[in-house]
């Protein structure tokens, strides 16, 4: 996971006090760990997210190849919920605007298909806080006579989600995990990042093209995304480069666990 940042200095001290307590502690990212380990004695190890190994049928799902596919994943967290409202990530970016300007931009150039894709989905309870189908569904009805704008399904797993993430020539999207399924198998990545979190887990990894809402206004933040959805073909061979350093740390990890498991 990643540890911080703390706003609230007894958050901090009570964070710092489990990991102390704890048999073993990991990080997917340097600068927590870092951070932490001053108070914790280098109890922290850096490995990364157990959701890069998440298996996926690419052939699950039946995906139109004569436009350049392009995912994108609308994060109810920053559409409506009570953070955003609130604007308790400290964004520059005016999310909703940004995700209709991305979306009209990409039509313009008349050879994209754009796909809503949910990544928290409750099917049982359309007006949970966090649901993406909900925005995913506002954005189509904004866009409900183009043909180019599809949704994604429901997905009733976490397997039938990346498989169908797999599919895209491009993914752009606010959900760490989302982006994890995209990057782990092999699309080009564009994660826009409302926390440290985003940073620090690719950082780690070596891959460089985020787009961070919290220093980027709406109209930077768009800009930066359609010149990296431009470039996606170098975005691919990014992946496929920084995917060596993931199965490193993933083999670290099977490694790491069997040894406590062992004892």
């Amino acid at each position: 996971q990643t540890y911080g940042p703390y706003k609230n200095f007894l958050l901090k001290k009570w964070a710092e006090q489990l990991v102390k307590e704890c048999h073993m502690a990991y990080s997917r990212d340097t600068a927590s760990a870092k951070e932490m380990n001053i108070k914790c004695k280098d109890k922290i190890r850096v490995i990364t997210d157990m959701a890069f190994g998440l298996p996926y049928d690419k052939t699950m799902y039946n995906i139109d190849k004569t436009r350049i596919n392009v995912g994108v994943n609308v994060s109810a967290l920053l559409w409506d919920s009570g953070y955003a409202k609130d604007n308790k990530f400290e964004l520059k970016v005016d999310y909703y605007t940004y995700i209709m300007n991305l979306i009209e931009k990409l039509l313009e150039m008349d050879k994209y298909a754009v796909h809503l894709i949910p990544h928290v989905i409750s099917t049982n309870n359309y007006n949970n806080a966090e649901n993406d189908l909900r925005p995913c569904k506002e954005v189509k009805n904004r866009f409900f006579d183009n043909d180019k704008v599809i949704c994604a399904p429901a997905f009733e797993t976490p397997i039938e989600a990346k498989s169908y993430i797999a599919n895209m020539d491009i993914f752009v999207g606010a959900r760490m995990h989302a982006t994890i399924g995209a990057f782990s198998s092999g699309v080009a990545t564009i994660p826009t990042a409302y926390s440290r979190k985003f940073k620090g887990l690719y950082e780690n990894l070596g891959y460089k093209y985020v787009v961070d809402l919290a220093t980027l206004n709406t109209q930077e933040a768009v800009e930066l995304t359609i010149e990296y959805v431009r470039r996606y073909k170098e975005l691919k061979l990014a992946v496929e480069k920084c995917k060596i350093n993931v199965e490193q740390k993933t083999k670290l990890t099977h490694q790491i666990l069997y040894e406590q498991l062992k004892k």
